[in-house]
């Protein structure tokens, strides 16, 4: 993707970005700047290795990247849900061409397709699209119907504004939350009930 010359005009239900200024982008600057990093793609992996999820669902497919790295090494039904028709078709030709199986891109926007899924239990959902407070609040409170004990949500981006910190922090003080996890560029939430509550702040 980083060599993919092609254009595809872009809908962003979100925050908006701080490097494009046109819908209209290259697959291969949408890759380089909006694309996860390599070592966020080695980071889920291996948390997706350790945590061994069998449902997991994500907020913002974007290239498909991130969720490639959800779904590679893993036997977890992967549900992936993206506002923009282009850039998801790009998404299911990349995951179609390394023959990835495991995922299901969903087009739409997040909170009226989240009522398509709110039914499942997630064992992982990865929060990675609109950075808006108010947004990411209300996908929070939507989804935690979807928690059990072995539940872990990671938020990509959590101090990329003061609305996304204001957004972390209400999620921290959620009486469901048990433990979180501060590592600046992302955050992790855990709902263990017999756990004592605690707040963790770790450099990557």
């Amino acid at each position: 993707m980083l060599d993919n010359q092609q254009t595809i005009t872009v809908t962003d239900y979100g925050a908006g970005s701080r490097v494009f200024k046109s819908a209209e982008r290259k697959i291969k600057d949408i890759a380089t700047y909006a694309g996860a990093t390599h070592k966020r793609i080695l980071l889920l992996q291996r948390l997706i290795a350790y945590f061994q999820p069998q449902e997991v669902l994500e907020l913002g497919t974007s290239l498909g990247i991130a969720t490639a790295a959800l779904a590679i090494k893993s036997n977890a039904q992967v549900t992936s849900i993206e506002g923009c028709p282009q850039t998801a078709q790009i998404a299911q030709q990349e995951l179609d061409n390394a023959g990835i199986k495991n995922v299901k891109i969903c087009v739409g926007d997040f909170t009226t397709e989240l009522d398509n899924h709110i039914e499942k239990n997630f064992d992982f959902i990865y929060f990675d699209g609109n950075h808006a407070r108010d947004a990411t609040i209300n996908y929070v409170n939507k989804l935690l119907i979807t928690v059990n004990d072995g539940s872990v949500w990671v938020f990509d981006d959590i101090h990329w504004s003061q609305e996304m910190t204001e957004a972390w922090e209400y999620i921290k003080a959620l009486p469901q939350v048990t433990a979180t996890v501060d590592a600046f560029y992302f955050g992790m939430v855990f709902f263990k009930p017999k756990q004592a509550k605690e707040d963790f702040y770790i450099k990557l």
